[in-house]
């Protein structure tokens, strides 16, 4: 029995061993050269250039802002969990912030179709059922709550 136990012991501290070497040697030699490679990209190559080129300037403006707000929001969040404010408050305090940037959010995506449809362009990836219906309204004129009857409910 004992000549079991040292060969299953035998095997795991060997198995556990090859482990350690493996995770060395990857480190080693595939993590430590693409942190230096990455290291010498973000060096070398600004950052804001890279995310204007590939989104447009206006775009890259609005994400630097959400960006700084977001990481202003997380901030003040974890200031006041830090000070040991009450969870509930803080938890109201997070459901409020998202939820005023979903209203935001929905508002403004409601007006860039808007102004695609009266533009008269239909850009790719646009072929959702709400805009189907901001497109058939701008072929036939209705009233805004025909488009989204939850949010215009009848009493």
């Amino acid at each position: 029995m004992n000549a079991m136990i040292d060969l299953v012991m035998n095997l795991l501290g060997s198995g556990f061993r090859n482990l350690a070497s493996y995770l060395a040697a990857h480190v080693l030699l595939c993590l430590l050269p693409a942190f230096l490679i990455a290291g010498a990209m973000t060096a070398l190559i600004p950052k804001e250039i890279i995310t204007v080129s590939i989104i447009g300037r206006r775009k890259a403006m609005t994400y630097v802002g959400l960006i700084a707000l977001f990481s202003t929001l997380a901030g003040l969040l974890y200031g006041a969990w830090v000070d040991q404010t009450r969870p509930e408050l803080l938890l109201l305090a997070l459901v409020g912030i998202l939820g005023f940037l979903a209203l935001t959010l929905f508002c403004l995506n409601r007006r860039i179709k808007k102004s695609i449809i009266n533009a008269g362009v239909t850009p790719v990836g646009f072929s959702n059922p709400v805009f189907r219906e901001f497109e058939n309204e701008r072929k036939s004129p209705r009233p805004l709550r025909n488009i989204c009857p939850s949010l215009h409910k009848t009493r």
